[in-house]
């Protein structure tokens, strides 16, 4: 089936399972062309292709960049290739319910055959979605009430998720860590390259040495710009910043909806974990940068 493609295009930073689906399509696929983290044309990379077949696998938003495309961005690309276009999402991604695996895939009907051998795989990998998940995304299609409260709680989470982005950049960037702008999600990509020479002072010249030091010495847990088909030679990392109950936080904003303001003293009064985590980075690289010269 995918003998019919000369080059599949992925970008540099696209997932967890990038590695897996470039390594399990190697024996099929004659070139992989890694795209940089960050926005990129897609109208620009399209024409570019010199092939007549072509695979973009485009993951929206970026993980771990935290990149997201909109509606204008996307268009061109439908636009130009409508056919050839596959649309995957879950509620777990546009909803903002991290673990309601339910997702779909929506093949235009000129791919039809494509389809169907999606489905027999499928059959094999997995089953129906659990009950309640089926419950829950039913009342959030069907009830006006649930419409109400699915969307209110999206607007929340988006709110406090970008406040916490804009933080989380904002010290990292005063530190001279480099971080791709964070339109969506709830991880960034910060880049460590300015502690490279003293980290080198001590051995440490891969992205997963320096994770593996900032775990044990500064308790915070990154994964490594490898495992997102980084050079290994990079300091870029994952960052998540979740690790706070975002119960209370939400409760707190959802009578000033919408638009409501969000300050750093309520991201140090209700993500203080995720607050003393950035702290301990900085003072991981504080140690590592070298003087001035």
């Amino acid at each position: 089936m995918f003998q019919q493609f000369n080059d599949v295009l992925l970008t540099r930073s696209g997932c967890l399972t990038s590695p897996l689906l470039k390594y399990s399509m190697t024996n099929f696929i004659r070139r992989f062309q890694l795209l940089e983290p960050g926005k990129i044309d897609l109208e620009e990379t399209l024409a570019s292709c010199k092939s007549p077949t072509r695979l973009l696998i485009l993951t929206n938003p970026g993980n771990p960049s935290g990149t997201a495309y909109n509606e204008e961005d996307l268009q061109p690309l439908v636009d130009l290739y409508p056919e050839g276009t596959i649309l995957g999402g879950g509620m777990s991604k546009w909803g903002a319910s991290g673990g309601f695996r339910l997702g779909y895939v929506h093949f235009p009907p000129q791919l039809g055959v494509l389809r169907r051998a999606v489905l027999m795989a499928s059959s094999q990998t997995h089953t129906s979605p659990a009950c309640p998940i089926q419950h829950a995304y039913a009342e959030v299609l069907n009830s006006d009430e649930g419409r109400r409260e699915i969307a209110n709680f999206i607007e929340g989470s988006r709110l406090i998720l970008e406040a916490v982005a804009r933080y989380v950049e904002r010290e990292l960037t005063s530190v001279g860590v480099k971080c791709v702008p964070s339109d969506a999600g709830f991880y960034a990509m910060p880049d460590f390259a300015n502690i490279r020479e003293g980290l080198n002072m001590r051995g440490i010249t891969t992205g997963i040495d320096m994770t593996s030091a900032m775990l044990h010495e500064a308790g915070v847990g990154l994964l490594p710009g490898e495992a997102f088909l980084r050079p290994s030679s990079e300091l870029t990392t994952r960052l998540c910043f979740i690790n706070f109950d975002g119960g209370p936080f939400l409760a707190s904003i959802l009578d000033r909806l919408p638009g409501a303001t969000i300050t750093d003293e309520d991201i140090r009064r209700f993500c203080p974990k995720t607050v003393q985590g950035i702290e301990a980075i900085k003072a991981f690289i504080m140690k590592h940068q070298m003087p001035e010269r």
